[in-house]
């Protein structure tokens, strides 16, 4: 799933946050990748874990704290799953204490950026995760 965006074009980017505005700002910022990528959203941990399924994302933007399902649960999840191993995750949190940043990495994310959204760095940390030339 990663390298060449030949190899896989567009990659699949799912956007899971509890906060609309949150979506709203996140899908905004990746639009300068044009069609390198295409966005989903879900809204809580039932709605992430159907898409996961049908939308095969190559990179997930998680909130890790949601009301049914949290962020660490959700990357728990994923990463025990072999046929999800290639997902990158990226953590979008307003709770970004050392102690929570460290959990959502043991549980298996691969980045993390603190909330409100830096627009600009959002897409920069996109372009690394997916190793993308855009």
């Amino acid at each position: 799933m990663q390298g060449n965006v030949a190899n896989k074009s567009p990659y699949h980017v799912l956007v899971v946050d509890d906060d609309p505005s949150t979506i709203e700002i996140t899908t905004r910022a990746l639009e300068p990748l044009g069609d390198a990528i295409e966005t989903a959203t879900a809204t809580d941990g039932f709605e992430a874990g159907l898409q996961i399924i049908t939308f095969a994302p190559d990179l997930l933007i998680l909130d890790l704290m949601m009301p049914d399902a949290d962020g660490f649960e959700i990357c728990r999840r994923i990463r025990r799953n072999p046929d999800l191993a290639d997902i990158k995750i990226l953590i979008l949190t307003a709770h970004g204490t050392h102690k929570n940043l460290q959990r959502a990495l043991d549980a298996g994310a691969d980045d993390f950026m603190h909330k409100p959204v830096d627009v600009k760095r959002l897409g920069q940390q996109v372009r690394t995760l997916l190793e993308l030339e855009v």
